[in-house]
Order: C-alpha cells, then structure tokens, then sequence
C-alpha cells in the first residue's frame, strides 16, 4: 500500500473514533516536499473541512523561531550567550535583577534558570504586562534551583522577546515578520489575536476541542499577546513547510545543527515507549533516539490543540502534525507511524498503544474524589463569597446562587462542586482538567484566604478576600 493510503487509513479511522476533529501533515525529504495533506473537520458543529490552508496555533513550537532568531541575532552581533545579561547590557534597567547577573541566555533556551512556570497565570492572568512578567520571573529565581536541573519554563521566554527588540530596535512581532514571514511567502502565518477570534474575522480558523470521556467539545482558547515568543505563532501546513524546508537548509550545513543536538539537560518526559531511550533538551529543541535513529523535535500544546514538527538529520526526514485536539500524543505517534514506512522499519502496533495511553491520559485527567452529595446543606458557603485578590492576577470573585457557588474570572464563570470541608473543583476546559479551590480561614489575618491550584500539578494561587 503506497504511503499516502496508509497514511489516510490510519489517521481516519481514529478520526472515526473521536480521538480528534481533523489534523493537517507534512513530510519533507531530502528537502524536497514530499507529502502535504489534512484530514477531518475544522469545525464540527458546521461541518467544515480541514485544508492545507486552515490555520493552527501552533503553540509552543514557536520556541523554535525564537531560539534560531536569538542564536542568528546574538553571531552577526556578536553576542555571547554564554555570559550574563547582566555583563552583556550592563547599563539596561530591565537586567538589575539579581538574577541576570547569574543568567545566559543559553540558560533560557535551554530552560536551565530553574524557574518552573505557574500555568494556572497563563489562563486567568489579563492584568500583567511583559514587564510585571519579566520582574515575576526575577522574583522566582533561586540561586539554589538555578541550572539544578531542567525545568521546562514557557514565560522565561518572553525575556527573549524583549531581548530581540532590545537588539533589534523592533518589536519581536515586527521583526519575525519581517524577516522570516514575509520573506518565505507565509502569507498566512502570523500572531495569535484574541480580540479577532472572538470577532470570528479569522479565515478558515480550526476550533479548538477537548476530550470529555469519549466525546469531543469546543475547547476555550487564551490571549497569549505577552506570551508571542514563546507560543503565539499561529500557521498553516502549507506555510509550516516553507519554514521547515528555510531552517534545515540553513542549518543542517553549519555548526549550528551541532549545537542545537548537543544535550544541556534531561528532560521530565516519561520514556513511556521502549523505542525512545532518552529525552534531552537542547537550543530550542527537544534531542531523543527512535530505534537507534537520532531526532529532534519540539512538541506545541495548546489549549485545544496538539502539535509536534519532528527532524531526523541522518535519514534527512522531518514531519510535521497538527490538530485541533487538546493534549494529545497523536502528533507524536503519527510521527513514529510514518517514520517506520518510510525507513521500511518493523511494524509497531501503535494504533494499539494511542488507544492505551489516551486511556490512562483521560483516567489522569479525572479526579478520585468522592463528591459530597449532601449540597452543602451543612456548609455555611456564604461566608465565601466575594471578591478576591492576588498581586499577579488581580481580582476573581466567588458568587452564590441557589446555595451553589461559582467562581468568576473575567467574563467566564465555572461552577464549583463542593469535595469536602472547604475544598471544592471545577471542570477547566482550557487544560481538560479541574481546577481544586480550598478556602482557608486565617485568624491572624482575619480574612479568607483561597488556595487555587491546576489536578496534578504542584504550583498554586493564593488569594485574598476583600
């Protein structure tokens, strides 16, 4: 069977199944282009097709650019990354934190600051701006935690972005579209803009959607503005392939490839297949092994979309997958499926195994709780209700109707379910997951303080009521 029929069997039938609404790939070899096509539907509800020129975030994929831009910018400016910012800009306000006298910017590409981001900010935080965010990373710094191990960090990256314009005297929007946009004809690549989503003035745009058990739902989408360098790409299959084919030829013949291989930390991805033996972490991409064949990558999980661009230098292959689905490994899985029909590798039954781990992804994605069904008949839940306030976030509230509370941020508002004592959660659409709220009474303060933290993730909120 020729590649694209197996290709087309293998991602409809799960497409058949409700894995995912629609994904578009690409497979380039040898740099030429050799397969581009797209499957499903952008938008279920309207029954509208995927195609070549339907338009994905692309998440944090956009890491890529960033790294290339700065590594490109930092040689013809002779810039060492290597040394402090603070060494490099000695007399710039926005590197006086302690922490950039310790800090590269290799250590960022490479996400050895020891900073672990808070991704519960990324989804109910509008009132930061990239300077409130650069001094919130400044005050998370430790010297003890920093290039103590790798510790995957999206908001670092906006230092990244400030730095392009810093060099460049142009915004990090301008200068990317000027200088990668334009000049390869992506003509429908650009920024995620929030505001022209909600207006639907987009152009064949893919719906974000989420798993719920077994069925798909419309997914919520964030405003990312301040996050542009670090995931707020937005493109198209078809543009992604020019991009793809402009880094290989730029870099797979110089000592860039070389440094961007090279290993400068572990990641924290679980090797769940025995064909993967190592996950490492280099200038902007992720470094690993498939059955002895050495691969780069960088995945892009976004609310509502998954996606993975995969390069293997020595086999000259690079694939790249995206979908409208919320943190799925089908991206990835894919990738291994075409690989092993191109290179004429043993068969690996991974539709089989895409069945088992989204399995156990929608067991983790539940809580094992045991719900009060006593609707807070002995629960004083008034007390709970008002404004709150955190100094990142700014204010959320917590109403009550019918003895049922809620929590409000901005303009969406998430029922809460109570759990036990003062703890309750609420379904969060924009990760597939729950958010746990517990309110917390402190005598000393004479105030109710609400914990908010993300199901299975350490870092939490803390705010205060007025």
């Amino acid at each position: 069977m020729l590649l694209s029929a197996r290709i087309k069997d293998f991602v409809e039938e799960f497409i058949s199944k409700d894995y995912l609404p629609g994904c578009s790939i690409m497979i380039n070899q040898s740099n030429e282009l050799v397969y581009i096509n797209s499957f499903g539907r952008r938008n279920i509800k309207d029954n509208l097709e995927v195609n070549i020129n339907t338009i994905f975030p692309i998440g944090c994929i956009t890491k890529i650019v960033t790294s290339m831009l700065i590594l490109a910018l930092c040689k013809k400016n002779r810039i060492n990354i290597d040394k402090p910012l603070r060494n490099l800009f000695p007399n710039n306000p926005m590197f006086e934190a302690d922490m950039f006298s310790y800090v590269t910017i290799k250590d960022i590409i490479a996400h050895r600051t020891g900073i672990v981001d808070n991704n519960l900010l990324l989804y109910i935080n509008k009132n930061e701006t990239k300077n409130d965010i650069i001094s919130r990373i400044c005050n998370e710094f430790t010297i003890e935690s920093f290039r103590n191990k790798y510790s995957y960090c999206s908001t670092t990256y906006v230092i990244l972005g400030e730095l392009v314009k810093l060099i460049t005297n142009r915004s990090y929007e301008e200068y990317v579209t000027n200088t990668i946009f334009k000049p390869m004809n992506m003509i429908k690549t650009s920024f995620f803009d929030y505001d022209k989503f909600l207006e639907l003035t987009y152009d064949n745009f893919a719906t974000p959607y989420v798993k719920n058990k077994h069925e798909l739902e419309e997914g919520e989408i964030i405003d990312t503005k301040n996050y542009n360098s670090s995931m707020g790409i937005i493109t198209t299959i078809d543009d992604l392939s020019r991009l793809f084919k402009e880094l290989i030829m730029r870099y797979s013949k110089t000592k860039y490839l070389s440094e961007i291989i090279k290993p400068l930390g572990i990641t924290d991805s679980k090797l769940i297949y025995p064909e993967i033996v190592y996950d490492f972490y280099g200038l902007g991409f992720n470094i690993s092994c498939y059955k002895n064949n050495q691969f780069i990558y960088h995945d892009g999980n976004y609310p509502g979309y998954s996606s993975q661009i995969t390069y293997f230098p020595k086999n000259k292959i690079s694939i790249a997958v995206l979908t409208n689905i919320s943190n799925s490994l089908f991206p990835k899985i894919l990738t291994f499926y075409i690989f092993d029909i191109l290179c004429n590798l043993s068969e690996t039954k991974w539709k089989h195994r895409l069945e088992l781990v989204d399995n156990i992804i929608n067991k983790n994605n539940l809580m094992d709780i045991n719900v009060n069904e006593n609707k807070n008949n002995n629960l004083n839940i008034l007390r709970f209700v008002g404004r709150y306030y955190n100094d990142a976030c700014g204010y959320i509230e917590i109403t009550n109707k019918n003895f049922t509370l809620y929590v409000n941020i901005d303009d969406k508002k998430f029922m809460l379910t109570h759990i036990k004592g003062n703890e309750f959660y609420t379904n969060f659409k924009y990760l597939n997951t729950f958010l746990l709220l517990t309110f917390m009474e402190s005598n000393e303060l004479d105030k109710v303080i609400l914990r908010i933290k993300i199901h299975n993730e350490e870092r939490e909120l803390l705010f205060i009521k007025e």
